[in-house]
């Protein structure tokens, strides 16, 4: 008997390393593409976009987490722009704390964009009955890491996670899963 949602093909895998100026994280996007998290974020914008309207309690935790990990960061400026076909596109903005200027991906280091990523990951509403990230820490601050952690304890409690990880500090943390 097979229980629903129970099958490797159910599991998500996340790799967030693509930080480059091409990253899709970093690029338009369409804006009705965002029934899910995509593996490499690069429809972030949209999926945002739609949990803001959808789940506001889900984007305000994860705008607060972000905030905790990047304290200049503000808010996300999730802006969608009509073309001349009718479709609309997103890109993934940011305000600094004291400004109104959008700022872009690109201005903030690979490490704030993966954890924007990872909390985005780990908080999303629906997510799969198992989720597979690979090198959650690289770039990441070592307070950074220790929210994570947390995080990765709190996601527990909604799905199974598996992470491979070389950081020690990371796995430290893990050890308070058990």
């Amino acid at each position: 008997m097979m229980i629903k949602g129970s099958s490797i093909s159910s599991w998500k895998v996340f790799h967030f390393h693509d930080t480059s100026d091409t990253a899709g994280v970093k690029r338009l996007c369409s804006l009705h593409d965002n029934e899910y998290l995509r593996s490499d974020a690069s429809k972030l914008a949209a999926f945002l976009y739609r949990l803001a309207d959808e789940s506001p309690d889900v984007f305000n935790q994860i705008r607060k987490t972000t905030k905790l990990a990047i304290p200049f960061f503000e808010d996300f400026a999730l802006k969608p722009t009509k073309l001349r076909t009718e479709e609309e596109q997103i890109r993934l903005l940011w305000r600094q704390k004291n400004s109104d200027y959008s700022l872009w991906p690109s201005q903030l280091s690979d490490g704030s964009i993966r954890f924007i990523c990872l909390v985005t990951a780990l908080l999303q509403p629906d997510p799969p009955s198992t989720i597979i990230i690979d090198e959650p820490e690289l770039g990441l601050h070592p307070y950074a890491i220790t929210l994570l952690g947390a995080l990765l304890r709190s996601a527990l409690q909604r799905m199974q996670v598996i992470v491979s990880t070389q950081s020690v500090p990371l796995v430290n943390e893990s050890r308070l899963m058990t």
